[in-house]
């Protein structure tokens, strides 16, 4: 009954008991106009509180432009943002400094990038100095080339170059190694991702890497791998292994070794004179 006590008070021109009783009963509307009239420098505040009440009650929507009104506008952007109001949100924001924008923008990327509106997201991380957060999305996407731009147009070498090893060894160590390959290349360091397929016994892939990027070292990466596989007693590698390196000799002595003639004698008629 607090609205209806305040028309009361407002017709006996008791206007201060007026404005409580509106305000007690969340009749903001009354007591705003009544707050026009007769108490202008209350308006911001009842404009606030009202804004509050509004949140209060889930309308966020409506709550928005009455913060707006108070010039509260933390509230009018937060209100905004759990509305889900994102265009009116990035007006509120615009005007902004930026120390006060920027963990606002960072809220608005996520969105969008959790929509797959990934070319929105990308502005509004930017607009966030989170530039970082902007190549994790688009490499997360598999859009290398879009990571490679932001990271590089961004950051000096030096910190994006360390990125990209950290984003690859997150790769690797969730298993997904062509990934972490294409992230350890990117930071132009085959030697990691060399070692990486060493580390995972994908033998294969670290030939293949060895071939291209350090064609001195086959030989030797051979032998190693061979001495490997037949202290693991894998033979058969071992003897691939033995032979792609020139060195099919070490691989009879291998077979010699553990009294396996035959296969001695196989490796030396196909390789020997």
């Amino acid at each position: 009954m607090h609205e209806k006590a305040g028309d009361f008070y407002e017709k006996m021109n008791i206007l201060d008991r007026a404005l409580d009783s509106y305000v007690q009963g969340h009749a903001f509307r009354k007591a705003v106009d009544l707050a026009k009239r007769a108490y202008p420098t209350h308006v911001v505040t009842l404009e606030e509180e009202w804004g509050d009440w509004l949140s209060t009650q889930k309308q966020l929507d409506l709550a928005i432009e009455h913060y707006v009104q108070a010039g509260i506008f933390n509230k009018a952007i937060e209100a905004a943002i759990a509305a889900r109001k994102w265009n009116r949100a990035v007006q509120l924001i615009a005007p902004q400094r930026p120390d006060v924008a920027r963990p606002y923008y960072k809220q608005i990327a996520r969105h969008y990038a959790e929509v797959r509106q990934l070319e929105q997201a990308e502005k509004f991380f930017i607009n966030a100095g989170e530039f970082v957060e902007a190549f994790e999305m688009y490499v997360r996407a598999n859009k290398w080339d879009q990571a490679y731009q932001v990271i590089t147009r961004y950051l000096p070498e030096s910190e994006y170059t360390m990125i990209q090893v950290s984003e690859a060894r997150k790769f690797e160590g969730e298993g997904h190694f062509k990934e972490a390959e294409k992230m350890y290349l990117a930071a132009n360091e085959p030697d990691l991702a060399i070692n990486m397929y060493k580390k995972a016994k994908m033998y294969d892939q670290m030939i293949r890497l060895v071939m291209k990027f350090r064609a001195d070292l086959l030989k030797d990466t051979h032998h190693h791998l061979a001495q490997a596989l037949e202290n693991e007693g894998n033979l058969k590698q071992a003897e691939h292994h033995y032979i792609e390196g020139g060195a099919w000799s070490y691989a009879v002595d291998m077979y010699r070794a553990h009294d396996m003639w035959e296969e001695a004698l196989r490796v030396a008629k196909a390789n020997g004179s």
